[in-house]
């Protein structure tokens, strides 16, 4: 548990870090690529790869990856060169709201204090884009590419294994998915012309821990869904947000703003309440 709250509530900060001096879509395809590498030569010196996925989960695990990693984590990564990574963490943890209106819209009745959740989450949102909105906050159009980040990842979680059929062993597919996300999101950085220059090991240090926290998180949390109830371990998506602004205060000197407080104890808030009224799969794992 610590694993899973230290490691992937530092993933913001490491990001915020890596953009420094290295460009955010070349940083974060090599991030996947080399974490979906490693874990599929681990997985074959094991045997987990025999028999390799048939066509249709190659393909269900490659869209999925390239929609969650690719759509909310290489989003993020881009808009991270101009927010914060206290602001982009609060921001993100808004995945679980939009859980309860894909509920809904599916038809399934969701409880009142879940319905009441998402409008204590959203009016937290509004909080903390607030100064923005005055002119005196952050790059308006940039808070507003970040608010697409939990909308991709809600949106894949959700509907990606509905719609798509994926590899049964979840390291496999994880492999499978990070290895896709990596090499859309390096062809995206030879398209947008990124190029890398002098970097800092700052950065370069950075992007390795990003690698390793893709894979040992993961895998603590895929081993925690096996030994300790699922409502114990989704206490990561609002223990995530709170470790990255104190991490960002801490290390990156963050300003902890009226705006910040505020707006994040109401999304925090309602993702408390958003975990404790769901069932398994509240807003998908972050890889």
């Amino acid at each position: 548990m610590a694993c899973i709250y230290l490691v992937w509530g530092s993933t913001y900060l490491a990001i915020r870090v890596s953009v420094r001096t290295i460009p955010p879509l070349m940083g974060c395809g090599v991030r996947f690529l080399a974490a979906g590498l490693v874990l599929f030569g681990v997985l074959g010196a094991v045997g987990r790869l025999r028999p390799f996925p048939p066509p249709t989960e190659l393909l269900g695990a490659t869209v999925v990856g390239c929609w969650l990693l690719a759509g909310a984590v290489g989003l993020i990564t881009v808009c991270e060169q101009h927010i914060p990574s206290n602001i982009a963490a609060v921001i993100a943890s808004t995945a679980a709201i939009w859980v309860v209106i894909y509920r809904r819209l599916s038809g399934e009745r969701v409880p009142p204090v879940a319905l009441a959740a998402v409008l204590a989450g959203f009016a937290g949102v509004a909080v903390l884009l607030a100064p923005s909105v005055g002119g005196g906050g952050l790059p308006l159009g940039w808070l507003a590419v970040c608010l697409v980040v939990p909308f991709n990842w809600s949106s894949g979680s959700f509907y990606g294994a509905k719609m798509y059929r994926l590899p049964g062993d979840a390291f496999v597919a994880s492999a499978i998915e990070m290895t896709a996300a990596g090499l859309l999101l390096l062809s995206l950085s030879l398209v947008a012309g990124e190029r890398l220059g002098s970097f800092s090991a700052a950065s370069a240090a950075a992007v390795i821990y990003l690698m390793f926290a893709s894979l040992i998180a993961f895998s603590a949390y895929v081993w925690l869904l096996g030994k300790l109830p699922i409502s114990t371990v989704v206490t990561h998506q609002y223990v995530n947000p709170v470790v990255a602004v104190i991490l960002g205060a801490a290390l990156l000197s963050e300003p902890v703003t009226w705006s910040v407080v505020v707006g994040a104890g109401l999304i925090i808030g309602a993702v408390v309440m958003i975990v404790r009224d769901q069932n398994p799969g509240v807003g998908g794992d972050q890889r």
